[in-house]
């Protein structure tokens, strides 16, 4: 009976047994929100309980997706485009002139993007706070393990719902309008960035 109880009610007796349990005051106003691979996830009711370390990780993914361009290709598009500079003042001058026209138009059409997969993963890690972490401590690598089991659990049909627990529509007015075609847009969008990572790799 008690397992009939627990299956019919897992979500809400977990939260109980939580909401019970003795904790540090930095693990306080979280709830329950998913288990995946055998760990409990939870997210915070109200952001003012978010730690300010790990805020100050959220406002930056923020600000990332605001101009759809990660820290990362950021940094990427500007080495190439300095060294493509250099190159360009001897020898194929056309090429690697041409290349960095080529990555400013990038960053300009960017704002064209609804998505960015990418930033959008590290948001949802930095939000989902699981069983065994201090959410008031933010540790690089703990977070990139978090990220890539949620990749390898969620494909893009399952994502929408996935982000929407997370509290990502919280941060975006219009986000609910992106679930009727949300397959479509994160799919484009993930194979517009692949293709940039090629192009880049191949032009080095």
């Amino acid at each position: 009976m008690y397992k009939l109880l627990y299956k019919l009610f897992k979500k809400e007796l977990t939260q109980l047994v939580w909401d019970e349990t003795y904790k540090p005051d930095t693990m306080r106003g979280l709830k329950f929100a998913m288990v995946c691979e055998g760990h409990r996830f939870y997210v915070y009711s109200n952001l003012f309980d978010v730690p300010i370390e790990r805020m100050g990780r959220v406002q930056d993914f923020i600000i990332q997706l605001n101009r759809v361009v990660s820290n990362g290709e950021l940094e990427n598009f500007v080495d190439q485009m300095e060294k493509a500079l250099f190159a360009a003042t001897a020898g194929d001058k056309v090429k690697d002139l041409a290349k960095i026209g080529f990555l400013i138009g990038e960053l300009k059409a960017r704002k064209e993007m609804l998505l960015h997969p990418e930033i959008m993963m590290e948001l949802a890690g930095a939000l989902y706070i699981r069983e065994d972490q201090n959410p008031a401590e933010w540790n690089d690598e703990f977070e990139h393990k978090k990220v890539e089991m949620f990749r390898n659990n969620y494909n893009s049909g399952q994502l929408y719902d996935f982000f929407v627990t997370a509290g990502l529509s919280q941060f975006f007015p219009n986000f609910e309008s992106l679930e009727k075609d949300w397959m479509i847009l994160w799919e484009q969008s993930t194979a517009r960035l692949q293709a940039m990572q090629e192009m880049l790799k191949s032009s080095l």
